[in-house]
């Protein structure tokens, strides 16, 4: 753990020299961030009001309402509505946009480093935070759900790894938290890489040559149980 502090410490700084444009008193202008923003701020407002889940925000649409949230991913929002109760609104927003890449960058530097050491983990990493469409989602599109879901997509790998090489209850638990959020992140981003780890899972475990029949149980347990977590994202599509 000691010796990935200066890689993790590298990436933080490249993740804050991406995103210097932020610092300022209001949003970037893109596609889709005002409607983040105002997820975030709806999200803070129910919390205060009592409403956990927000379904529902009365003040939009000149008052008559609209269920701005039912039928989109939490996490970003529960992330800003946390920040909403030590920052000021324009100033949480961005530190949440932050937050997620540089996390996106970290949890790539895990997986990769699993695969091929420190350095391959770096480059890895810094690939991954330099890709052409991360930078499109976070700077043209402000796509917040998609592109925070990057940051759980290489521990989704990860995990299903993990267990693959050995099948105990912390392994189990990892993989069901990082499957959970990742479904309370971006559905569609889920739908495309979900199929692709089960696969990878499935390879790593064959190298490993543990019981097939045992894996293909826990696997299938992971889902159902990460499904079971995560109503609030899905139930409604």
């Amino acid at each position: 753990m000691i010796r990935a502090w200066p890689y993790i410490a590298l990436l933080f700084v490249i993740s804050l020299l991406m995103t210097g444009s932020l610092v300022h008193h209001d949003i970037l202008q893109t596609h889709d961030y005002k409607y983040a923003f105002i997820r975030g701020l709806a999200m803070h407002q129910s919390w205060r009001e009592g409403d956990l889940l927000c379904r529902w925000v009365p003040y939009l649409i000149h008052g008559y309402g609209y269920p701005a949230l039912n039928f989109y991913p939490p996490i970003f929002s529960w992330v800003m509505a946390v920040l909403l109760f030590i920052l000021p609104a324009f100033t949480a927003f961005n530190v949440t946009i932050f937050l997620f890449l540089f996390a996106s960058g970290v949890a790539m530097y895990y997986f990769a480093r699993s695969l091929w050491g420190d350095k391959g983990g770096l480059v890895s990493a810094v690939a991954y935070l330099l890709a052409p469409y991360h930078l499109v989602d976070i700077f043209i599109r402000g796509a917040s759900a998609e592109f925070a879901s990057f940051a759980f997509v290489p521990l989704l790998f990860l995990s299903l790894q993990r267990l693959a090489q050995k099948i105990e209850l912390k392994n189990i638990i990892w993989a069901i938290v990082v499957m959970a959020c990742l479904l309370l992140t971006h559905i569609l981003v889920s739908m495309c890489f979900l199929p692709l780890a089960v696969i990878y899972a499935l390879m790593s475990f064959l190298k490993n040559k543990t019981k097939l029949l045992q894996f293909l149980g826990v696997l299938w347990f992971v889902v159902i149980f990460s499904l079971l977590f995560t109503p609030v994202s899905w139930i409604l599509l």
